[in-house]
């Protein structure tokens, strides 16, 4: 039996025979009957300790049962089931652990999920360069192409390449997040820059649909980081482009009040079915009139880089089309706080 292997039970076995053996040879040098006194009240005492600690045995066992099946995820513990006494504090400590099994199992599984989210990311955002780069291959590929254009164009090649780069190594970083360990630098960008790095990689795209893109931004400065926040622009144009027909025109207006600095992107499209707004930035979400390659996660990716910096975004239609509205709060440069 295992309880009389444990290496306590058998220490307390043999000092309570040895005890019991002095204390009834004394009791039998006094009398006979004072010795079969202390012989049977050391057996009862004997027995009553070997039941405790075998009770407390057997309550052991059964909390390394329940540990185990818990570690195999084959059921929770009943601690319902236990009774106060010694072991309370154990068992309200094995609470503790099973609760913080439980939510690191599932912060686990959040996490295998949002990987896989994360991949989707990067298969999205390396599409616009990689067909702006298949168009340039393209046209270079023409002998009738002059130098001066070629040039040009191994220019504009070069840029998309870099982009790429630059979108492979800032993307991997984009599922940090929501877990808010990505430290955005704040800077004071013109928003003239800001959408000037958003257009680059779209500019042959937007050539090709011969669509205008009217810019409006004044002297207005954003206090952003300026490679998130560009991405973040940049995914709101390429939706624009995508739904505005051909020869249409997107524009692009900066202004501030003394509350908030805003940004605000339009297009000449048909609009966003009113069906589509409350989703819209919903991550995987794809509205009714998405293209068959949309995979829905550019505007959830933009959503999360504005919030992450103390933006909001929003969309709404106008008479015209469709509008996309960052606003960023103004802050005290002097305290560095929200000003509201």
């Amino acid at each position: 039996m295992g309880f009389f292997r444990n290496h306590q039970v058998k220490r307390d076995l043999w000092v309570f025979a040895f005890v019991s053996l002095i204390a009834s040879v004394c009791g039998f040098v006094h009398s006979i009957s004072a010795g079969v006194l202390i012989l049977v009240v050391s057996s009862v005492l004997t027995g009553i300790h070997f039941l405790s600690t075998y009770k407390r045995y057997i309550d052991i066992a059964n909390i390394s049962k329940d540990i185990d099946s818990v570690l195999h995820n084959n059921r929770d513990i009943l601690f319902e089931s236990y009774s106060e006494g010694e072991l309370s504090v154990l068992r309200n400590e094995l609470q503790k652990m099973t609760i913080r099994l439980k939510e690191t199992a599932e912060a686990l599984g959040k996490e295998k999920i949002f990987l896989q989210n994360s991949i989707a990311d990067i298969s999205h955002q390396l599409r616009t360069p990689l067909t702006s780069l298949n168009l340039v291959l393209s046209v270079l590929t023409s002998e009738e192409l002059d130098t001066q254009h070629r040039e040009e164009l191994y220019r504009e090649l070069h840029v998309l390449i870099s982009r790429i780069d630059w979108l492979v190594e800032t993307l991997l970083k984009i599922s940090k997040i929501d877990a808010g360990t990505v430290q955005f630098r704040a800077e004071y960008i013109p928003a003239s820059q800001l959408i000037a790095r958003a257009i680059t990689p779209l500019e042959i795209a937007f050539d090709i649909r011969q669509q205008t893109i009217s810019v409006d931004v004044e002297n207005v400065v954003f206090e952003v980081d300026q490679g998130w926040t560009s991405e973040a622009i940049g995914n709101i144009l390429k939706n624009c482009m995508e739904h505005t027909p051909n020869g249409g025109t997107i524009t692009i207006r900066a202004s501030e009040t003394p509350f908030f600095k805003e940004l605000r992107i339009s297009d000449s499209g048909n609009g966003i079915p009113e069906q589509d707004l409350p989703h819209l930035f919903e991550r995987f979400y794809k509205g009714s009139n998405a293209s068959d390659g949309s995979v829905g996660i550019g505007l959830s990716l933009c959503y999360s880089i504005i919030v992450a910096q103390c933006g909001i975004v929003t969309a709404e239609n106008t008479t015209s089309g469709a509008s996309f509205i960052i606003r960023f709060p103004k802050k005290n440069a002097e305290h560095d706080k929200i000003v509201i």
